[in-house]
């Protein structure tokens, strides 16, 4: 097995940046250094792999991508998780209703009834949802 790698100096666990290379932070973007050894930052990782320095705070977000995570959703409309859960629900019924009758297309009156039972029930699923966020809005204890 030590045949396999060739020239192989350095043990796996130490980091391959030598002591005497300054740290210099990377672009946005790029994998990031540990200011401490200079061990390139495992992706995820909140601790260095080669000495075990804290990583610090990292954002894990991506750009735009970030402004549609749980906890960023439920700062933007003030929500807790269940009420959130609700709205996104109810719209997601109310845009159920108007497909229905996008992508229908009735050739008798017996159809077209069945189409409108259809956005009937997403319709009242929609305010059901809305009303189930509201009430459990209201439910939540307040914090003053």
């Amino acid at each position: 097995m030590p045949e396999a790698v060739r020239n192989a100096t350095q043990e796996f666990w130490h980091s391959p940046a030598e002591k005497t290379v300054p740290f210099q932070p990377s672009p946005a973007g790029f994998a990031s250094a540990c200011p401490e050894c200079g061990a390139e930052y495992v992706p995820g990782a909140a601790f260095c792999h080669a000495c075990g320095e804290a990583r610090g705070e990292v954002s894990f977000s991506a750009g735009w991508l970030g402004r549609f995570e749980i906890s960023s959703l439920q700062g933007m409309f003030s929500l807790s998780l269940a009420p959130l859960v609700a709205f996104f629900l109810g719209l997601a019924c109310a845009v159920a209703a108007l497909l229905a009758g996008v992508f229908s297309n009735p050739q008798t009156i017996l159809d077209w009834q069945v189409v409108q039972s259809w956005r009937i029930e997403w319709l009242l699923a929609s305010v059901a949802s809305f009303v189930a966020g509201i009430l459990l809005k209201c439910s939540s204890p307040r914090s003053s």
